[in-house]
């Protein structure tokens, strides 16, 4: 089991990454169409990195999809083309330089259709550019221990290899790989590797991601589903596991269609009570009425006084430039 030392220093790193600005979708994502990531709130400073992940099967005969890492410096939006076939699903997450996934990730999102295809080959299958890390034992069991290696004589990793773990809809998360220890994969190759204690609990869908100084996901990922750990007093070896966030959700609610968004307010106005905003107009409105009401009947009771009294009917002048002047119609 941690060390209360190690539990502190994970519950440290998960209050370190409680984000302070967050991210949306502005429109649907598209096959091949322009996708655009807003960044909202201030305490998020530029450069901004976004990572996409594919999520789920394949939609086709094969994988298509590749992890995109995109580095942007603007501070409140990006703009891309989505790589991404249609009915195929995908998990992003923003990230600062030094704070992985400290703008939070999304839940996983459907690519709609397009008419537009140019954006990928549909008969040929994307790889990682350096092959896959292995794990011993195969399954996530939480808060047990597993071993993750890797090749590390492979010529295509570019400096120190890392990991990460994406919790989607969730809090995602750095992985500690030290100590390095040697190990012997399933093809008896001499690979480098650590011991890495699950911190999630039984249920979580969790995506491990290697990369090296590259980019993030240059070595794949892999998801998987914790299971209960064959030990029962394995539990919560963590003082704070992570966990899926609350709504409003990183990147917005997959479930909205965002190119029929009537009400896009900014989020200082979406918290107003809009049945308030729209009884209090009405009230206003009838308040004018009144009014105007009220003077339109004083200014006609004054006219009709000038006008007239109970005895008197006083001709109105007529002018005499009018050229026609109305004769009296003859009894």
């Amino acid at each position: 089991m941690p060390s209360v030392a190690v539990s502190t220093l994970f519950c440290l790193f998960l209050a370190a990454c409680a984000h302070a600005y967050t991210w949306a979708f502005e429109n649907n994502p598209a096959q091949c169409q322009s996708l655009r990531v807003k960044i909202q709130g201030d305490d998020g400073q530029p450069p901004f990195r976004l990572l996409l992940l594919p999520y789920g099967a394949a939609p086709g005969q094969y994988e298509t999809r590749y992890i995109q890492t995109i580095t942007f410096n603007t501070s409140d939006h990006l703009d891309f083309q989505l790589n991404y076939p249609s009915n195929s699903q995908f998990v992003a997450v923003v990230s600062v330089l030094h704070g992985f996934a400290s703008g939070g990730t999304s839940k996983p999102w459907t690519v709609r259709s397009s008419s537009d295809n140019s954006c990928f080959d549909s008969s040929k299958i994307r790889r990682p550019k350096w092959p896959f890390f292995y794990m011993q034992p195969g399954d996530l069991r939480s808060c047990e221990q597993n071993q993750i290696y890797w090749n590390a004589s492979n010529p295509n990793i570019t400096g120190t290899v890392n990991f990460v773990g994406v919790y989607p809809g969730g809090q995602s998360f750095n992985i500690t790989s030290s100590p390095l220890i040697n190990a012997v994969d399933p093809f008896n190759s001499q690979t480098t590797g650590f011991n890495w204690t699950v911190p999630l609990n039984p249920g979580a869908d969790i995506i491990l991601v290697s990369g090296d100084e590259f980019a993030t996901g240059t070595g794949g990922s892999v998801k998987y589903t914790v299971s209960p750990p064959q030990d029962a007093s394995h539990v919560n070896c963590f003082v704070n596991m992570p966990s899926m966030t609350s709504a409003p959700y990183a990147g917005g609610d997959p479930s909205v269609d965002l190119d029929k968004k009537c009400l896009n307010f900014p989020p200082l106005f979406r918290s107003v009570n809009i049945g308030a905003i729209a009884g209090g107009a009405a009230g206003g409105a009838l308040l004018l009425i009144g009014i105007g009401l009220g003077v339109w009947f004083l200014i006609r009771r004054r006219r009709q006084q000038d006008g007239y009294n109970s005895n008197n009917f006083v001709r109105p002048e007529i002018d005499s430039r009018l050229s026609y002047i109305p004769q009296p119609y003859p009894m």
